[in-house]
């Protein structure tokens, strides 16, 4: 068994986007949002599995050439929602711990490190657009249900084993990531941690916004 797992769900069509591969934007003259992502979730005595497609694979292996400790798995389940289909792929590698977070965002690269050790810890980030998240309200995640006001939503996930194992005795009764996420959350309990920042790229304008910050 490894020590850990780190997922990163890459196989979406970015529909808002053109169809674009999103996260392989760049942000400088070397790195890209997802070259950043693998970096800021591979974790010592760890793997990290970038969740593709087959229209996607051939980019991201190329894309990804120089971290040869990357794993690439398809997506194989099309019938589910797409972030839980791509959690299911890292669910069938066996690890201690698990880390789950987005390839087309811009967030600390440090995260991880703060992570508690307990069965279920989100990453949060305040927003004013809770359209775009999973938001946080009255102890479950809320997946777009919201169109105004200001919200906490999450960014990134851990889990331990137990919940890993808890999903996988439960498979017939989730049919989304938030299900098993609000599942995890009633059995096991959960902590929040702080985000200092989070840019979800789900357009142009956001990464042309990304940009003149950076």
């Amino acid at each position: 068994m490894i020590k850990s797992l780190s997922i990163i769900p890459a196989a979406g069509r970015a529909e808002r986007f053109g169809g674009c591969m999103k996260e392989l934007l760049p942000i400088s003259d070397d790195m890209t949002l997802l070259k950043r992502q693998v970096g800021a979730m591979q974790v010592e005595g760890g793997s990290t599995v970038v969740i593709t497609s087959e229209r996607k694979a051939r980019s991201h292996r190329e894309h990804l050439v120089q971290h040869g400790e990357v794993l690439l798995r398809e997506q194989g389940n099309l019938t589910l929602q797409g972030a839980w289909a791509a959690i299911l792929e890292g669910l069938y590698f066996e690890a201690e711990r698990y880390y789950y977070a987005y390839p087309d965002v811009y967030m600390p690269t440090d995260w991880i490190a703060d992570d508690t050790g307990q069965d279920f810890v989100i990453w949060v980030h305040y927003t004013d657009a809770p359209d775009r998240f999973g938001c946080l309200h009255h102890g479950q995640i809320h997946d777009k249900e919201f169109t105004s006001g200001m919200y906490t939503a999450y960014g990134a996930l851990a889990w331990s084993k137990k919940v890993r194992d808890y999903w996988m005795d439960n498979i017939d009764n989730i049919k989304t990531h938030t299900d098993a996420f609000n599942m995890a959350m009633e059995e096991f309990g959960y902590i929040c941690l702080s985000l200092d920042y989070y840019h979800d790229i789900a357009s142009f304008k956001d990464y042309k916004e990304l940009c003149y910050v950076l």
